[in-house]
């Protein structure tokens, strides 16, 4: 395979890849792993991941909001892109349950947010992000370290370019008019999607849909071994 570019999730980082990394290295030329700043439109984000891509053609696999910057560079770039794998991506604004939570709307608060964030133990991040996997998962250190290095500001203009590109189009709909194949997968035991947005795949007549009964929002690092095949399979 010739080229893969890995795009992570909110309040992510590039290590979010580390168990699949391994597992696509022996058998892909070439793999891009940016880190995703979508501080002012998901489109800004997936034109500036195109330039990356040095006009190279290569299979774009997204995790939740990274699977909405790759859907937005195959709109824009068709040529760019063999494939799209999307991993728990929401396929609409209503999907996304943890954006609707309390914690967010806390956090949106102007006062009350900033503190909240600064003050926070890892203890209570931890517990926050206890919702990126599956009910039970224990949540890797890292992910609470690459939540703290987001910082608040990015955090909420990065989710509400999330809410924008969805209300403006959902995603299935965005999806259909594209001529790249299309593979979803989805963990079922989603606590940050609602995890029958699966379905709302089913919808794209060149899209294959893929549960993990057994993963929860990140099966990058719930289920490397699921992943790496979907994007190692021809045609998945």
């Amino acid at each position: 395979m010739s080229g893969v570019v890995l795009l992570h999730g909110l309040g992510s980082s590039p290590r979010a890849w580390a168990r699949v990394l391994p597992l696509l290295s022996p058998h892909v030329d070439r793999i891009l792993v940016p880190r995703l700043v979508p501080v002012t439109t998901v489109e800004d984000e997936a034109r500036r991941v195109a330039v990356q891509l040095e006009q190279r053609p290569c299979v774009l696999v997204g995790h939740s909001m990274g699977g909405l910057v790759a859907t937005a560079l195959a709109e824009q770039y068709p040529n760019l892109v063999e494939r799209l794998i999307l991993i728990n991506t929401p396929p609409t604004a209503e999907s996304r349950i943890s954006a609707r939570g309390v914690s967010e709307r806390l956090l949106r608060l102007p006062a009350l947010g900033p503190a909240l964030w600064r003050v926070m133990p890892d203890s209570f991040a931890a517990k926050g992000l206890a919702s990126a996997f599956a009910p039970g998962f224990a949540v890797p250190e890292i992910f609470v370290q690459d939540l703290r290095a987001t910082g608040l500001k990015t955090f909420l203009r990065s989710t509400d370019a999330i809410d924008t590109y969805l209300r403006h189009q959902a995603l299935p709909g965005r999806l259909t008019t594209l001529a790249c194949p299309t593979h979803a997968l989805f963990g079922l035991r989603d606590q940050r999607v609602d995890p029958t947005s699966a379905d709302a795949f089913r919808a794209v007549p060149h899209a294959t849909v893929t549960t993990l009964p057994d993963a929860g929002h990140t099966p990058p690092w719930e289920a490397p071994s699921a992943v790496a095949t979907a994007v190692l399979t021809p045609g998945g």
